[in-house]
């Protein structure tokens, strides 16, 4: 009995800080003392920080539009018009030149490409039919959201 009147007598003379911290009772009330701030950090960054990610993420996906085609070759002894395989380039006709964006055709000649807003010059070089051949360049108009399909022409002597 006089033991346990120790140990209550111990318990009422020290203070919380005592308590939380003394071997027998370390493990779990350690923890939960030092975990709770780091929790409270994280929530406020990411209640914080959520919105600006947000955003960021629809302004990008936003801006976009495609532009899709098949390019061909034209001309030749029987005046036929063929599907070519080719690389084209879109290089931005104002803004920021120095960015080309560049694709290939699938072997029927079909492509896709998607481009932030603007307006570019697609030019392109054939792989198939006149290897080096070049395409007629044209001015595509590409607009957020949107898609636009063009027709791409090698001119076959």
């Amino acid at each position: 009995m006089q033991q346990q009147y120790q140990f209550d007598q111990h318990h009422h003379n020290t203070g919380l800080e005592d308590l939380l911290t003394m071997p027998q009772q370390r493990g779990r009330y350690e923890v939960e003392r030092h975990r709770h701030p780091h929790w409270l950090v994280v929530t406020v960054s990411l209640l914080v920080l959520m919105p600006a990610l947000a955003a960021c993420g629809s302004t990008a996906s936003s801006d976009m539009g495609q532009l899709t085609g098949v390019v061909y070759t034209k001309g030749g002894m029987n005046a036929e018009t063929s599907p070519a395989e080719a690389k084209l380039t879109a290089t931005p006709t104002g803004g920021d030149t120095s960015k080309n964006y560049t694709t290939e055709t699938a072997s029927d000649g079909s492509f896709s490409l998607d481009l932030p807003a603007g307006t570019y010059e697609l030019t392109g070089t054939l792989i198939t039919r006149i290897p080096g051949g070049q395409t007629t360049p044209q001015e595509v108009t590409i607009s957020a959201g949107q898609t636009t399909s063009v027709e791409v022409f090698a001119i076959h002597p």
